[in-house]
């Protein structure tokens, strides 16, 4: 996907705005993006704070790269390491100016009900990532005027 927006605001909406909230309106992340870290996101009711998903963060690269395991908690699939995968989102300028963004999360293979899984996180990554890119382009226009 391309985006029509400086590196910089992209990143730091990426990490600030988006992947805490990619669960939902009131949903958060707990952690830091830093190499090693654990992360979580979760979502805030009334009464309680319930874990979606867990993760371990794997490499950052300040608006280049961003590398972390995932494990959905909504699965049936049991909290060992065969049931995490990996996503991996990479940023590139384009010659044109805007920023090329490409997000892979795999091992699937193995894993019960795996097409299911696949399909449906690829779907909400087309969510996330089109939202990302409104919120970011929004944000160039804001700052232009």
């Amino acid at each position: 996907m391309l985006i029509n927006a400086p590196i910089d605001i992209i990143w730091r909406t990426l990490l600030e705005d988006q992947l805490p909230r990619s669960y939902g309106d009131k949903s958060f992340m707990y952690g830091e993006w830093i190499k090693g870290m654990s992360i979580g996101w979760y979502q805030r009711s009334d009464e309680e704070e319930r874990l979606l998903a867990k993760g371990r963060v794997l490499e950052v690269l300040p608006e280049r790269r961003l590398r972390y395991t995932h494990f959905n908690s909504s699965t049936d699939l049991l909290d060992e390491p065969a049931s995490y995968t990996t996503v991996d989102i990479t940023l590139a300028e384009e010659p044109d100016g805007r920023v090329r963004i490409q997000l892979w999360q795999g091992e699937y293979v193995g894993l019960h009900d795996a097409a299911r899984l696949a399909s449906e996180q690829g779907r909400k990554w087309v969510d996330v990532l089109v939202e990302l890119r409104g919120l970011c382009e929004a944000r160039v226009l804001q700052l232009a005027s």
